[in-house]
């Protein structure tokens, strides 16, 4: 009865193992792929939009121009966002504020910017780009991007 007690432990030990071994390479299976993302803002499907994923590491990213919920002119004004993490569930979000570069309302906030996504396993990222314009809030709005890698 002892032999048989002993291969019931081995048994279950190995068991065990092989259950965290395949746990673990789910889990490792199911990472979004590394790479650069491009995409485009919707409804402003002319904004293109770009990151580049290491790891669970989110950096280079940036948009073509500012997204503009009102009458607008001038030259497109290309905007990057500051690195970050993902999250356990490839999520992220980055909150980035653009202060004016030029004229007399230099080195104010002209936009703040909150831009959210989740990464999926087949090469995409889907999210939301909220503008807010603190000195013409009729101008802000909320833009819906995909990109693929």
């Amino acid at each position: 009865m002892g032999m048989e007690n002993r291969k019931r432990r081995a048994y279950a030990v190995v068991s065990a193992v092989l259950l965290a071994l395949l746990i673990a390479a789910t889990a490792v299976a199911a990472a979004p792929k590394s790479g650069t993302y491009k995409g485009k803002l919707a409804p402003q499907t002319l904004i293109k939009i770009s990151m580049k994923l290491s790891g669970k590491r989110l950096t280079h990213i940036g948009i073509s121009n500012i997204p503009a919920f009102c009458s607008s002119g001038g030259p497109a004004v290309p905007v990057s966002f500051p690195s970050t993490t993902l999250s356990a569930k490839h999520r992220f979000t980055i909150h980035h504020n653009n202060t004016i570069k030029v004229g007399p309302l230099k080195g104010q906030v002209g936009e703040k910017f909150t831009l959210s996504g989740t990464f999926n396993t087949h090469g995409r990222v889907t999210g939301t780009l909220k503008t807010i314009f603190p000195l013409n809030p009729s101008c802000s709005g909320s833009s819906h991007y995909t990109a693929k890698r």
